[in-house]
């Protein structure tokens, strides 16, 4: 048995996805130029070059390969509209988790903005030092953000670490990271994740 060491690892010209182009153990298996494929992170068709790398497939191609081998291209199709069906999937699973991400972000504002209320009051006994917040967590170093250290206080029932943080720090912080850290409207956090329930 001939193992095969051409290089097997490219780019999508359309996404940029890193990808596995093919994988061989016999030289039978290798693509050959003008063979296509369809990309795992946008669903492209592809096809191979002369020199195996990966360049996007045109009408032509398509057209001529359905001609040839129209099962094989029925098959392509049908990868294709799967790998469509699994980045949709991933796009909403991505969409929903920038979605809590800012609902646990527009929460700790609030709750900041609560603790801040609740210490200016003065209809009440003002308790010592600053205004804080209370957030559960899996780990007793949950840094929320950069330069934002909570300290422990204990464990809850459910064993949850509970941490403390400056009310006024958190809302300086997290209102900062909502308006700067958005593209197109998308959410890019991923820390506060990290925060327990």
């Amino acid at each position: 048995m001939k193992v095969v060491s051409a290089n097997n690892h490219g780019e999508c010209p359309r996404c940029g996805s890193n990808v596995i182009t093919w994988s061989a153990l016999l030289d039978l298996d290798l693509p050959t130029p003008g063979e296509l494929t369809v990309c795992v992170g946008c669903a492209a068709f592809l096809r191979f070059s002369e020199t195996l790398l990966l360049v996007e497939a045109e009408e032509v191609d398509l057209l001529r390969f359905s001609n040839g081998s129209p099962e094989q291209y029925s098959d392509l199709v049908k990868t294709q509209e799967t790998v469509e069906r699994y980045c949709e999937i991933i796009e909403k699973l991505k969409t929903k988790r920038r979605q809590n991400g800012r609902m646990k972000l527009q929460k700790l504002v609030e709750m900041a903005d609560e603790a801040i209320a609740r210490w200016a009051d003065t209809t009440k006994i003002k308790p010592p030092g600053n205004p804080s917040i209370k957030v559960c967590s899996k780990s007793p170093s949950c840094d929320l953000f950069p330069n934002l250290t909570g300290e422990v206080l204990g464990r809850n029932s459910e064993g949850l670490y509970v941490l403390r943080f400056d009310a006024q720090d958190v809302k300086q912080v997290v209102t900062y990271i909502i308006s700067e850290f958005t593209i197109d409207g998308q959410q890019s956090i991923t820390k506060p994740e990290k925060l327990g329930s």
